[in-house]
């Protein structure tokens, strides 16, 4: 979809909050959490294929670790004696922030994106599934200190994407810390169904960035699509 031109480049700006999602859509992460969900599972024993397969059909992208590490295990039957879910979630945390700091790379265009919207004085926010201690690597990993505001995090939040609480949550704390904003000036920057069915449901505006690993029905219609963060065009900005 193509952006709406502008005419006068000193137009107040209509979006005033950008909510970025974190995994695949500032970072490449994916592959990190299918190897830390594999390496997690087989320390307590478990062949993870035969665990992928009854899963298969479920769609994951955007959901947080923890709800996922639950429906996996129940799938294969595995009880909470045989696998405690706290123990499950903190080994496979600790086996993904190392590999988050060895391996995951930013994706293109972000460093870049991140100043422009910063010379347009844009609130940015990380609204991200993954854990506090997981967009903190990120954000010292990447030196993100000097754009992001503030972040949501999935253990901030009762309940996961699709679900919107956190970009409710995101919308509230912007009010509360950098003043009034209305929901038509906050964007949401998505690469996932889930994703952005929160942020549609939380009453925001979204824009898609489809990763490689992005699945989306073609009920899914964001109100902005561009193939990478590279092709963000701050018209958006200022035309709303």
């Amino acid at each position: 979809m193509l952006f709406k031109k502008v005419k006068n480049d000193k137009i107040k700006p209509m979006v005033k909050a950008v909510f970025f999602d974190l995994d695949d859509t500032i970072v490449n992460s994916l592959p990190l959490h299918l190897k830390a969900n594999q390496l997690a599972f087989e320390k307590f024993g478990y062949d993870y294929n035969s665990i992928q397969k009854k899963v298969k059909d479920i769609d994951f992208m955007g959901r947080r670790v923890s709800d996922i590490l639950i429906i996996k295990r129940e799938a294969s039957s595995i009880s909470e004696n045989e696998m405690p879910i706290k123990k499950l979630v903190e080994a496979r945390e600790n086996i993904f922030l190392e590999l988050v700091k060895k391996e995951t790379a930013m994706l293109p265009g972000v460093i870049n994106l991140l100043e422009k919207l910063k010379e347009h004085n844009t609130i940015i926010a990380i609204v991200s599934s993954g854990t506090k201690k997981y967009i903190d690597t990120c954000i010292d990993k990447f030196n993100f200190n000097k754009y992001i505001n503030f972040i949501v995090s999935g253990d901030q939040v009762s309940k996961g994407k699709p679900n919107p609480e956190c970009y409710i949550k995101a919308f509230q704390y912007l009010n509360i810390k950098y003043g009034h904003f209305e929901k038509s000036e906050c964007l949401v920057v998505e690469d996932t169904k889930n994703g952005l069915i929160a942020g549609h449901k939380a009453g925001l505006k979204t824009l898609l960035v489809p990763s490689k690993y992005s699945v989306l029905p073609k009920t899914i219609k964001p109100d902005y699509q561009i193939k990478s963060l590279e092709e963000f065009d701050l018209k958006i900005i200022v035309t709303g």
